[in-house]
C-alpha cells in the first residue's frame, strides 16, 4: 500500500502513469511478473475513470452529447474484444 501511494505521488508529479513506476516496484518486492503485468489494465482503467469523472464534474464535456460518449465507450469495448480475440487465442 505504501509503494502504491508513493508511486502515485511520483507519477502525478511527473505526469506519467502510475503503472510505469508501480510495476517495477512490485517486481522488486517479489510480486509475480504475471500478476504485475495483468494488473496494468486495472491501473490504467482506474486512472482513466478518475480523470474522466474530474473532467465531467468540472464541466469539460458540456458541449459533448451523451450519445457521442456512449459511441466511443462501445467502440473501445468492441475494439478491445476484437484485439483480445485476435491475439490471445487459446
Amino acid at each position: 500500500m505504501t509503494a502504491g501511494f508513493f508511486a502515485g505521488m511520483v507519477g502525478a508529479t511527473l505526469a506519467i502513469g502510475g503503472a510505469l513506476i508501480l510495476i517495477p516496484v512490485w517486481l522488486k518486492v517479489g510480486v509475480d511478473k504475471d500478476v504485475a503485468a495483468s494488473s496494468t489494465a486495472t491501473l490504467i482503467f482506474t486512472a482513466a475513470m478518475v480523470a474522466f469523472t474530474v473532467a465531467l464534474v468540472n464541466g469539460i464535456y458540456e458541449d459533448v452529447s451523451i450519445f457521442v460518449m456512449l459511441f466511443y465507450l462501445i467502440l473501445a469495448f468492441v475494439s478491445a474484444a476484437v484485439v483480445k480475440g485476435k491475439f490471445y487465442t487459446i
